[in-house]
This record gives C-alpha cells, structure tokens and sequence, in this order.
C-alpha cells in the first residue's frame, strides 16, 4: 500500500482481514484483494471513499447489505459481511471471483452470438432473483459482471440504494441536470444510466435495470454503447430525449428476435420495456433454442465426413492468428467427436428409465480465453447436436450452472441425480502448445 488511506485501512482491518493488493475502483468504491485469516480465504474488500462514506448513513447501509446478503442464485455474487472502521470508513466484503470482469472481455474484441445470448440469460436471471426480493441493482455495467468458466456473475447489488440517497442530499434543492451529472459519476455511470435515473426519479423500479441491461446488450452486439459523448452530460441529455440507432444498422448479422429486444428494453418509458427480468430470460430461451436448433438443422443435413468443417465456425469467430490455429484445430476434433454422437444414437437403443442427456460443461486446461471461448463453444454445439436426435432430451442449461455452481467438483453421478439425467456428456479441452488442441470427451 502506498498511499496514507490504504495504509490506514489496513491497519484497521488487521487481523480480521490481510490486505494484499489494491486491485483498482471506480466512481463508486476502492477495490482491495485481502485475505480473510479466520476462514484463510480470498475476499475482495470494497470501500466507499471518503467523500462518499461521509453522506452515508452507516446503519442503513449496513441494512441494505443484509437484504442483498439474503440473495442466493449462482449469478449473484453474495455480500460476505458489511461493516464500519474505526475511522468510520464504510466497506463490504465478498468472495474473490476468479475470472475477469465483462469490461475486460470486451477489449480483446465481440462475442460471438451465442454467448452473447448464454450471457445475457445469466444476469437476466440474477435480475429476477433480486428484483423478486425487491433488491434494484441501479449500476448495472459492464464492470459489475464478472465471467468466471463459462459463467456470468452480477455483483455490487445494494451498495447503489445507499449511495444513491446520500448522492441526493448533496444535490442543491434545484435538482439541475448539472448537478445531477456530478451525481451520475458518483453513485452510476451515465452510459448506462435509465432515463428516469437521470431525471432524478426517487421511485427507480425493477425496470430501470432492464434499460440498463439493453444498454450493455447493445454494446455487446453493437460493439459499441448506443450513446456516447464528449462529456457524460452530453450522454445523459441523450438518455433522457435521443432514441438510440436500431442496433441492426450497426450489426446486420444480429438476430432479428435479439435485436427486437435490445430496442425494446431501451424504451424511454419503463412501461414500454419488458414487464419483468422474467420475461427476459423466456425471450433468450427462445432465441438460445433457435441458435440450438439452426446448428441441429445444419448437423442433420450435412453427410458425417462433412461435418468438421462447420461444427464450430459458425459459433465462433477467431481475432487472432492463434486463435485461429486452435479453432481449426477444435473443428475438425468437434466434427468428429459430434458425428460420433449421432452415430452412437443411431445404434443405442433409448434408455428405458431416462432419456435425458446432460451436456456438463467443457472444462479447459489453463486459464486461457481462447481455449475458456473454445470449450464453451463445445459445450454449445454437443447440445445442439444430441438434441436434434429422436427421442433424446437434452437437460437446460440453466439446470446445469445451477448444479455445476453449487456443488464444488462434483461427480458425473451427483450431477446426473441433480438433474435428473440418465446420461452425462463431459469433457477437457487441453492445448498442445500453440498450434493444437486435444479434446477428451466422455459419455456417462
């Protein structure tokens, strides 16, 4: 630690807490990575800053922790512990997510459709968990969702409320726009700000975080957000009376059904957004089906020594050479491993108990993005694949993060009985140097 505040902190928080690192912040709080001694796990300690922690009320801080604490869903990063030093600096804990927040993702380039849709659906679904225990996350961006395996996470749900009444009492009774942009860079970031947390509505809803999921959706397929500016007040004036350019005009390739509800959740007015999270998540369980569905059609249509070259292409798109080099690599792997399915299914007479299929997911060697955007787009093609054939249910895979989440290391066995599955199909995917990988897939 090199500055006086961390040093503080520090010395305050010992010897509950082991501050190693700081690992950066934002408008909002100071990130450490510490170690908690009495469980020797890694936490992150978030921090409010001085100028912050001085309008807030402690107590009802610490209240709204405890509501978003009780939030249990494996999309949700959970609050460990929320607290006050000595100096009266306010912070909170939760657990050290292995993995890279969606900003950081988003610098190396787009994600290819079906992630974007397998993403989208995990903070969809975290949202309604929150929104139906009256939690409203309020900074919904990108970096609040944390991708760790093939999984998204949202953190930081209730520390926005808190803030967010102490912001307000440090506005000037004129509620201007000026004043409520200073606001904005302290308690949310104006890219991704509903028009009616621009206006300074004190009855912020559910659906105010919709809107600011349409806003991450659109930058995701878009590549970019559907509002920028010179300044963050010139992008909240555009929140508030600019419709945002049809997300198609900048990426004709995006599925209609995606694109419609992109501009749907980017309505001015809440009532014109979708009615709820819920409702979210059915529309990309649709559109995940139909990208299943497409991919089932061109497997059954293609004769098996043709296979290879389409498997896997058309769900990912390489940005480097080699990535590349690995996903030929991956395809003609794929292609094999899915033509072997097909034949196994031609040949396996359908379990009398159970005909139902998990596709766990494809674990990966190294920490490594492409080998981590590899192994999920196997996942992704094996279940396209087993469930175009007769007969065969393939198990949701909503069904299979829950399980995989909540259960550390668990067996084929265990996993089959939590989903009720009478086959599971896993695998690793390991890289061979720089140029090839392996793909090791097992049937259960």
């Amino acid at each position: 630690m090199t500055d006086t505040f961390a040093t503080r902190l520090a010395e305050q928080l010992a010897p509950a807490y082991v501050v190693e690192r700081e690992l950066g912040g934002g408008g909002m709080s100071r990130v450490f990575l510490a170690r908690d001694a009495a469980l020797g796990r890694r936490v992150v300690l978030k921090v409010l800053p001085p100028e912050l922690a001085a309008g807030v009320n402690a107590e009802r801080f610490r209240r709204e922790i405890v509501v978003a604490a009780g939030l249990q869903h494996p999309h949700i990063v959970p609050v460990l512990h929320a607290a006050e030093t000595a100096d009266g600096v306010v912070y909170y804990s939760m657990p050290f997510v292995d993995g890279e927040s969606l900003r950081e993702r988003l610098k190396i380039g787009r994600l290819p459709t079906p992630q974007v849709i397998r993403l989208l659906r995990d903070v969809a679904s975290a949202l309604a968990c929150a929104h139906e225990h009256g939690v409203v996350h309020r900074d919904m961006k990108p970096e609040n969702i944390l991708l760790s395996g093939s999984y998204a996470l949202v953190a930081d749900f209730g520390i926005a409320k808190a803030l967010h009444n102490a912001a307000l009492r440090a506005v000037s009774a004129s509620g201007t726009l000026h004043t409520l942009t200073t606001v904005g860079e302290s308690i949310g970031t104006p890219a991704y700000m509903s028009p009616e947390q621009v206006a300074g509505d004190r009855d912020i809803d559910a659906r105010s975080d919709l809107y600011s999921l349409g806003v991450i959706a659109y930058e995701l397929v878009a590549g970019r957000a559907p509002f920028t500016g010179a300044s963050p007040r010139a992008i909240l004036v555009a929140h508030l009376g600019t419709d945002p350019e049809p997300v198609r005009v900048l990426a004709p390739d995006a599925p209609t059904g995606l694109a419609a509800l992109i501009m749907q959740c980017l309505a001015k007015e809440p009532a014109d957004r979708p009615a709820s999270a819920n409702n979210i998540v059915d529309a990309l369980d649709v559109l995940m089906s139909a990208q299943q569905s497409d991919a089932s059609a061109v497997i059954r249509s293609t004769p098996q020594s043709a296979l290879p070259p389409i498997a896997v292409p058309d769900i990912v798109r390489p940005v480097t050479p080699r990535a590349r080099r690995v996903w030929i690599a991956v395809t003609a792997l794929l292609g094999v491993a899915v033509a072997g399915f097909v034949a196994w299914s031609a040949y396996t007479p359908a379990p009398s108990r159970k005909n139902r299929v998990a596709i766990a997911s494809v674990t990966v060697s190294a920490t490594d993005s492409v080998l981590t955007d590899a192994a999920h787009a196997v996942s992704d093609a094996l279940a396209a694949a087993v469930s175009g054939i007769d007969g065969v249910e393939v198990v949701s895979r909503d069904q299979i993060v829950r399980a995989e989440t909540n259960a550390a290391n668990v067996s084929s066995a265990e996993l089959a009985s939590k989903v009720g599955a009478a086959f599971i199909v896993g695998g690793k995917l390991v890289a061979n140097g720089q140029d090839s990988v392996t793909i090791t897939l097992q049937l259960v």
